[in-house]
C-alpha cells in the first residue's frame, strides 16, 4: 500500500499504511485534503483486494495440495467395506410386525 501512496505523491505513506492496516481507514483518510481522499481511498481498496487475492490463492494451493496428498496417500486397503446386515456378514432378519 505504501508504494501506491508514494506513487500518488502523498507524504507519510508508511504512517498512513500502518493506520489503514490497523483498521483506522476513515481517520487516516480524513487527514488528507478533500481532493486527495479519493486517491487514498482507491489505494486502500486496491491494496485490500490485492492482499485478499494473495490469501485466497495461497489457501487454494494448500487445499489442492491436501486433496492430492489425500488421494495419493490413502490406500484402498485402508477403507472398510460396509456390508448390509449384521457385522459378521449375515443378512439382517426382518422384525416381526407388532400385534395390537
Amino acid at each position: 500500500m505504501s508504494s501506491g501512496l508514494h506513487a500518488a505523491h502523498l507524504g507519510g505513506a508508511h504512517a498512513i499504511a500502518t493506520a489503514i492496516s490497523s483498521g483506522q481507514t476513515h481517520q487516516a483518510i480524513a487527514h488528507f485534503p478533500p481532493q486527495a481522499r479519493g486517491i487514498v481511498g482507491e489505494v486502500a481498496r486496491a491494496s485490500f483486494v490485492a492482499g485478499l487475492n494473495e490469501i485466497l490463492l495461497v489457501a487454494a494451493i494448500v487445499a489442492l495440495s491436501g486433496a492430492i496428498a489425500a488421494l495419493l496417500l490413502i490406500r484402498s486397503s485402508d477403507f472398510a467395506a460396509q456390508t448390509e446386515g449384521q457385522p459378521d456378514g449375515r443378512p439382517a432378519e426382518a422384525p416381526e410386525p407388532a400385534r395390537a
